[in-house]
Parts: C-alpha cells; structure tokens; sequence
C-alpha cells in the first residue's frame, strides 16, 4: 500500500473512532489510555473501553478540524462539546498497528470541563 492509501486508511480508522466510541471494535487486546484526567495509563481493551464510554457519555459534538499522519503515528485536532455546552480544542495522538489503536493520548487543557462535565 502506498502512503497516500496508508494516510487514508489511518484518518478513515480515527473518523471511524470517534464515530463508535463505545463499540471497542478497533482496539488492540492491550491498547493503553493516556489521559490528563488520571495519574497513570489505562491498559488494556476492556478497561480502556470502559473509560472511553464514560468519558464519550459526556460528550455532545465532537468536530475534526485536521489530521497529520506520519506512519504508524497520526494525530487529530479536534474540538468537542459537552453536555453543559462546553467546547474545548484537543489534540489527540494515536499509535496504530493493522488497522487498530495500540496506544491514544489526548492532549488538552482540562480547566474548562472542571466544575462544567
């Protein structure tokens, strides 16, 4: 496969992803979670699974603004609302491997979402 149908595979995997954010269809049995709002790493499908869907419970709207693929490495900015209608700029960052997610870190400032989740 060439980059380009590499580049598209990956950004139709993370729209997909943020499309079905509970089913867990597109993890990796030992995927791993980052996120700002724990100390230390969720890993493995299940538990991040079920972090995922609390998290994505929240959440109201969620918009692509741009991808950067880079290999096995792709990052997306995007920008979600919550309930409360809170909006907030992410950048997520994702390691991929055959197809499915084996490592996702979320980067953003929490401070809006404290006291408005």
């Amino acid at each position: 496969m060439d980059r380009k149908n590499d580049r598209d595979a990956i950004i139709d995997l993370i729209t997909r992803y943020f499309n079905a954010l509970k089913s867990g269809d597109l993890f990796t049995p030992d995927v791993t979670l980052f996120t700002p709002f724990m100390e230390t790493p969720i890993t493995g499908k299940d538990a991040d699974i079920g972090a995922l869907k609390e998290i994505s419970q929240g959440v109201d709207n969620i918009k692509i603004l741009r991808f950067v693929v880079e290999a096995e490495f792709a990052c997306a900015l995007i920008e979600f609302e919550n309930k409360n209608v809170v909006t907030v700029e992410m950048c997520d960052t994702y390691r991929i491997s055959d197809g499915k997610f084996v490592e996702l870190r979320p980067y953003f400032d929490p401070r809006p979402l404290i006291g408005g989740w």
